[in-house]
């Protein structure tokens, strides 16, 4: 004998359906879901303390991120590429001259910055998550992290429920 009568599963199927649908709809009109973060550069060195956000610009190009001057200055200059899923430059952090870390964006004007002498320190693939690089500058690897391509609150929402239905559809 099953626990639940079948005409139950139906009903929590339609209810999710129906949930997704009203979330689909009423998201992009809450103040949270439409100013979504994409790229984030924390640093904690030099005397710095802090967290510069990029927001996400649908339509146009995104910008940059710049935090400094630092004292005393890293101790490696240099630039360390994020890359996309196909390999592509998505974002690069960079430090000309020690003092100051620049997060430019895809997109953003300028992009790809001028990089003429300086070293590509690593290439790394974005996640989506915080991920340290601190290390590649020379510092403590916590000290310096980025995180690229951030979902946005409402992605994450319909990723979940996308989540809960595919469990329920294997029970």
């Amino acid at each position: 004998m099953k626990p639940y009568p079948n005409h139950w599963k139906h009903g929590v199927v339609r209810h999710t359906v129906l949930f997704a649908g009203v979330l689909l709809v009423m998201l992009p009109h809450c103040a949270w879901a439409v100013v979504a973060a994409s790229d984030s550069l924390f640093v904690n060195y030099g005397g710095i303390n802090m967290t510069v956000t990029i927001p996400e610009n649908g339509s146009g190009p995104e910008g940059i991120a710049d935090i400094g001057p630092f004292n005393p200055f890293l101790p490696v200059t240099g630039y360390v590429t994020l890359l996309e899923a196909d390999q592509t430059i998505s974002d690069i952090l960079v430090s000309y001259t020690g003092s100051s870390l620049q997060l430019y964006s895809d997109g953003c004007p300028g992009f790809p910055p001028d990089l003429s002498g300086l070293t590509q320190l690593a290439s790394i693939p974005e996640t989506g998550l915080p991920q340290s690089v601190g290390n590649y500058f020379g510092i403590g690897a916590d000290q310096i992290i980025v995180a690229s391509d951030v979902p946005e609150p409402a992605t994450l929402a319909l990723l979940s429920l996308g989540g809960l239905a595919l469990l329920k559809r294997k029970k």
